[in-house]
């Protein structure tokens, strides 16, 4: 099963790779209200699985997750204009990212 589920998003990357910024906002905005409204469930069942106390899911698993999805929305926009890189550290070397 987690072979497929792979296989599906590898499949799906070039479509994704297309999305606008906008579409991309979205995307973030539902996960991040999915994993804030199944906050308990995710800490029980890592609690379950794993044998991790819910504090240490909340500080080491939920809230990095969810400050990692805040960093994205606020800064999506920006992180998506193409610019030029050093890409090697031959100085007459670049990349458009």
């Amino acid at each position: 099963r987690l072979r497929a589920v792979f296989e599906a998003q590898r499949a799906h990357r070039w479509t994704m790779s297309r999305t606008t910024a906008a579409e991309r906002i979205a995307r973030l905005k539902k996960l991040k209200e999915a994993i804030v409204a199944r906050r308990e469930a995710l800490a029980e069942a890592m609690h379950r699985d794993f044998g991790k106390p819910r504090s240490e899911v909340e500080m080491m698993e939920i809230h990095p997750t969810l400050q990692e999805l805040n960093h994205a929305l606020k800064h999506l926009k920006r992180m998506r204009v193409a610019r030029r890189l050093l890409s090697s550290p031959m100085p007459t070397a670049t990349s458009v990212v």
